[in-house]
């Protein structure tokens, strides 16, 4: 009897592993940063890695002023992480009509975090912003899937930004 319950035992816990996540680090520190303009209110930012995407949509505009500022996560500003049964590029996100392929094999989004914008301005020689740069990075992330299953990392720089005025 007692190695039945053993037994027993031993497959409850076998069989109640606490993940199966696809992916149980994000590193995107060799992608760039990149930004499609679109007519949406929104920012769109996003960073591919072969089949892996990370999304990061703004709701409110960026700065323009020097300093930090800080936004958090919610139903309008949120992070998105991506992977895919095959290679993306920029015409994924950039195009009118997002193409069908390739799928969707998994979907992280965050749950919570916050969002450090460092922004730098230039100026010209009469004053004027003529160069706006920002630095984005996300801290305290907490990622969940579709099965409520986490990633948590602490900091994630999501890359610099700029351009010229």
């Amino acid at each position: 009897m007692k190695n039945k319950f053993f037994i027993l035992i031993l497959l409850l816990l076998i069989s109640c592993q606490d993940s199966t996540l696809i992916v149980d680090n994000i590193n995107f520190s060799s992608s760039s940063l990149q930004f499609c303009s679109s007519n949406s209110e929104n920012l769109i930012f996003f960073k591919i890695k072969e089949s892996e995407s990370l999304i990061l949509i703004l709701s409110d505009p960026l700065p323009n002023q020097d300093g930090i500022s800080t936004r958090y996560f919610d139903s309008s500003t949120y992070l998105v992480y991506r992977k895919y049964d095959g290679n993306i590029n920029k015409n994924y996100f950039c195009s009118q009509l997002t193409p069908a392929n390739p799928k969707l094999i998994t979907e992280l989004t965050a749950e919570n975090g916050e969002i450090v914008i460092n922004t730098s301005i230039s100026l010209n020689s009469e004053g004027e912003i003529n160069y706006i740069s920002y630095n984005i990075l996300i801290s305290n992330l907490i990622l969940k899937n579709e099965n409520g299953e986490i990633l948590i990392q602490d900091n994630l720089d999501f890359g610099n930004y700029g351009f010229s005025i």
